[in-house]
């Protein structure tokens, strides 16, 4: 529900929707909110109060809005705007007057023209012909940048103010100081329509706006200047308590949110298995034709579609900007999501399925090439709402009383420590919730037995996939700080080109671990706000061009790799959430956010020198004959090969045989996505090109090459062996293989396209950088010599960002069994453990043969990770994935490019990560390391005796000779503190 009326914008969650209406209903648990507070005499009521100033303001007003009617159309306007309409304004507000006028501010060697200030509080007041968000030529505190502009950096920059009020007459914003935000936050009053509205019906806004902007609220409780010797800090005010009940609010939201999201689950789970019509999707559930995972996927990606409805709805950002006001009503009363949601506010449901074929209706018009303008909805295209996304549930029926359970679920958060329900805030929902969202999901597994009950249940344990993935959330501060050093120079020096819009666009952000997308909604937000100041020519860009700058940015400059599929997804429709704008379709995502496990790929390097004879130490479940065997074969066939590949150039390396594709890749990027023709355009031309013979060639020759690593070696599969020799074979043509060989390499790889699901989900997902991003690194002719001689390949990415997980890659039993046998994982002892797993083997022959293959796919990791030659400076000793992703991190980095990312302290005081911190340090790549101490909870998903850094690395084209450090920082703002960097 938006807390806000027609009149109120609230922006970026500085006084959020929700928080808005407990003020406007004087809520008595927040503070400062009786009428003694307001400095009301006994008995006094606010609204009495309120309504006097209503009824001056009013006869005020309609006399401003004569004058103003007939001024000149390129006249500031300002005097009359002050003495006509501000300043009494301001009276009713409790200012006193005149308020005191002020100098320009020098603030380092800017000047800030601010006009007003009232004690700590600046007040920057323009004429009613000034835009707040457009510059005014020659307009004092309006020339240089626009009003909004100027009060925010000068709010971001001056220490000793936090907040600000601006006004040009017409309306009214609240700003804060924002220096640690990627977007704009403020709450705006519309003065002009709250005073033109008919019949007295804006004086409801107007009450919120006294209780709001009164001066008592830039006050502490009970005392202003007047009654103290030394004024309240701004720590102290009113306005700064409501905002720290605000984000108490939101935190307590987004963990209801969280648990919401699984109660939505079980209600929509057992609805569709239990519902006697559909007889086929239980079959497909007992038989394993639809896999639990499967299952588990659809129903996700049904929670995906009905948040993004939410949000777009909510924003008003669903509609096409032509669309009719009849067009919106017909939509509101009988497609909307925001329908359903008041339908299960108000009832339980019932067993009829209209509402679940309303949304199904409504998911098919928006996937169509068409949209729907008789309801004013756009072709949005997307993976999301297509048919393939959720094909058993979109042939299955859903009663409403199940639909409209999950619906209250998503739609109202609990506060247990409070007892308060909140609804949630869709418009204002941003990548931190969809975050959070992230972290239950990956919790989830479906509780044994429960499928065949039909009454199918979702539950977290410790065996969770979010914990087994090492992935944990990363607080947005910590965001901002690794955006600060890695990011804003590389979009420093693209503003600093000859043509810094395309500059700007041309810069290719990745996080190698990209989870629900938050450190590239962060990243896509700054560079979209700096290609927005070029498009404006304004230091402080209005959000409409924002938005506008972000379809672009995201659809240009923005890749994403991650294990978990289920993250990909989550990370794209973050990404479409942020880059909505109407009219315009979703961005085509699927060839820069792609799924795969981005430490385990082959390297043109690797693959021309051929296979180690490390790739046939025995691992579990190995014979060692067999690895002997194969050991002596790969040897001979590699010595008895002039160089891999190679063959004495006679032919040509594989990816040289890709003919035009990587012509076709680059094509590929230069299709915008405007309409829904150029992406359905992007969609066929992609699809062409991974599925080519030249592109599946390359792909399953690199996949052979990891392969050989994890292959069970046994002596009695010998159409299972693979060394150097048939990797030879295999470069010449696809058809050297046996098939069971070819079709074992394709299910380790999981890349095939034809592979089941189930498949898929127990593969390796071997991911080659240089096939997967062709238009980010290009792959040298055969007498040029690389960029990078480690990878053997040519450019990468300008920007590498990311938390990576922070996890050894051995499986850990007790998390394992956490959810398939409790009774293990409760183990007393290691070696009790121990027992009752090997007794598996005779009493549940098939989850001991889960275990085994789990155990040996743990090992297989760590093999490649230490035997490959992929990562000679960390693939050693006891392999823990953050230092693995720390070395990848500088092999796909461009020349001149920064990688910013947070690991843990270890990784320049541990001894298998030695060699890569002095490579950094020799090779004069440091550019930062930021050590923050968690006893604190900065990081609150990691332990608190556990500090940890912020890690900048420079691109091998751009030396650093002197590196930036900070160690035992408690905080964020102790990283920017001078006294405590060291060089």
């Amino acid at each position: 529900m938006k807390a806000s009326a027609s009149f109120i914008r609230s922006e970026g969650g500085l006084l959020p929707a929700d928080l808005l209406a407990r003020i406007r209903a004087r809520d008595s648990c927040l503070p400062g909110i009786k009428p003694a507070h307001y400095g009301l005499v006994p008995g006094e009521t606010l609204n009495e109060a309120a309504s006097r100033s209503w009824a001056r303001l009013t006869g005020l007003w309609r006399r401003f809005a004569q004058k103003l009617a007939t001024r000149p159309a390129d006249q500031g306007f300002e005097a009359d705007t002050l003495d006509l309409w501000l300043r009494p304004l301001f009276q009713e507000l409790g200012f006193p007057q005149p308020l005191p006028r002020v100098p320009a501010d020098d603030v380092g060697r800017d000047k800030f023209a601010i006009s007003h200030r009232s004690g700590d509080l600046p007040i920057h007041l323009v004429g009613a012909g000034i835009l707040l968000d457009k510059r005014t030529r020659g307009v004092r505190g309006a020339a240089d940048v626009n009003p909004h502009g100027l009060l925010q950096d000068y709010l971001n920059r001056k220490d000793s103010f936090v907040w600000g009020l601006l006004s040009n007459g017409l309306r009214l914003r609240i700003l804060r100081d924002n220096a640690a935000l990627t977007r704009q936050a403020f709450v705006e009053f519309d003065l002009e329509a709250i005073f033109s509205a008919e019949d007295q019906s804006g004086y409801a806004d107007f009450f919120l706006l006294w209780l709001v902007c009164h001066r008592t609220r830039f006050d502490a409780i009970g005392g202003g200047p007047a009654d103290a010797t030394t004024p309240p800090t701004p720590a102290a005010w009113i306005i700064e308590s409501w905002r720290a009940e605000a984000l108490k609010t939101g935190k307590s939201v987004k963990r209801g949110l969280r648990n919401n999201v699984v109660q939505a689950l079980n209600h929509l789970a057992p609805g569709f298995v239990s519902h006697r019509a559909n007889a086929s999707l239980r079959d497909a559930l007992r038989s394993g034709a639809l896999s639990r995972d499967a299952f588990k996927r659809q129903l996700l990606r049904l929670i995906y579609r009905l948040i993004f409805l939410f949000v777009a709805e909510d924003r008003g950002a669903l509609f096409s900007p032509d669309a009719t006001l009849a067009a919106r009503e017909r939509f509101a009363s009988s497609y909307s999501t925001a329908r359903l949601r008041r339908l299960a506010r108000r009832y339980g449901g019932t067993a009829h399925g209209d509402g679940w074929e309303q949304l199904k209706t409504l998911f098919g018009l928006l996937h169509s090439d068409t949209g729907c303008p008789a309801l004013g909805l756009p072709a949005l295209g997307g993976f999301l709402f297509s048919t393939a996304s959720c094909p058993d549930l979109d042939r299955a029926q859903l009663a409403n009383e199940h639909l409209y359970s999950a619906l209250r679920a998503l739609g109202l958060a609990r506060d247990d420590e409070e007892n308060i329900t909140h609804i949630v805030d869709y418009e204002h929902l941003g990548s931190e919730e969809l975050g959070s969202v992230y972290e239950s999901l990956l919790e989830l597994r479906f509780v044994e037995g429960s499928l065949d009950a039909e009454r199918p249940v979702l539950d977290s344990a410790a065996g969770n996939d979010r914990k087994l993935t090492g992935s944990f959330y990363t607080p947005t501060e910590l965001i901002t700080s690794v955006l600060d050093t890695a990011l804003q120079p590389v979009i420093d020096r693209a503003l600093a080109s000859a043509n810094p819009r395309d500059a700007l666009l041309a810069l290719k952000v990745v996080d190698d671990s990209c989870g629900s997308g938050h450190f590239l909604v962060a990243a896509a937000h700054r560079i979209a706000r700096a290609l927005a100041a070029l498009d404006t020519g304004e230091r402080e860009p209005p959000l409409d061009a924002v938005r506008s700058a972000l379809h672009e940015v995201v659809g240009r400059c923005l890749f994403g790799v991650d294990l978990n599929p289920l993250s990909v997804e989550l990370c794209k429709v973050s990404l479409w959430l942020e880059a909505l704008e109407p009219g315009r379709p979703l961005n085509f995502l699927e060839s820069h956010i792609q799924c795969g496990n981005s430490l385990i790929g082959c390297t043109p390097r690797l693959l021309r020198d051929g296979l180690p004879d490390e790739a046939f130490k025995t691992i579990a479940g190995d014979d060692e004959a067999a690895c002997a065997q194969l050991k002596k074969d790969n040897r001979e066939a590699r010595d008895a090969g002039q160089d891999l590949l190679g063959l004495a150039n006679a032919t040509p390396a594989p990816w040289e045989r890709l003919g035009n594709l990587p012509a076709a890749f680059a094509a590929i990027e230069t299709l915008d996505d405007d309409s829904i023709g150029s992406v359905r355009q992007k969609e066929r031309a992609w699809q062409q090109a991974v599925v080519s013979s030249g592109y599946l060639h390359a792909t399953l020759l690199h996949d052979a090459w990891c392969a050989a690593f994890v292959l069970p070696k046994r002596n009695n599969e010998f159409t299972l062996r693979l060394h150097t020799g048939q990797l030879r074979e295999l470069e010449r043509t696809p058809f050297a293989l046996h098939p069971d060989l070819r079709r074992a390499i394709e299910k380790l790889g999981g890349n095939a396209p034809d592979l089941p699901d189930a498949d898929r989900e127990h593969s390796y997902r071997f991911f080659h950088w240089h096939l997967r991003f062709p238009g980010v690194f290009r792959l040298p002719a055969a007498n040029e010599a690389p960029d990078n001689p480690e990878t053997g390949w040519s450019g990468g990415f300008d920007v590498v960002v990311g938390n990576p997980p922070w996890e050894h890659t051995e499986l850990k039993e007790k998390e394992f069994f956490a959810t398939r046998a409790p009774a293990i994982s409760n183990a007393q002892t290691g070696a009790d453990r121990k027992q009752l797993i090997a007794a598996l083997a005779d009493h549940d022959p098939a989850l001991y043969a889960e275990f085994l293959a789990s155990s040996r796919a743990h090992e297989g990791v760590s093999h490649f990770l230490s035997n490959s030659g992929a990562y000679p400076l960390c693939g050693r000793g006891r392999i823990n994935t953050f230092a693995i992703f720390s070395e990848l991190n500088v092999h796909i980095l461009g020349a001149k490019g920064r990688a910013g990312f947070i690991v843990p302290f270890g990784i320049a005081t541990q001894e298998t990560t030695s060699a890569y911190f002095a490579y950094l340090v020799s090779s004069k790549r440091l550019a930062s390391l930021l050590q923050l101490e968690n006893f604190k909870r900065i990081f609150p998903a990691v332990h608190p005796d556990t500090p940890f850094v912020l890690l900048t690395v420079a691109g091998k084209g751009e030396t650093v000779p002197l590196g930036k450090f900070v160690f035992c920082a408690e905080s964020v703002e102790e990283l920017s503190d001078p006294d405590r960097q060291i060089e």
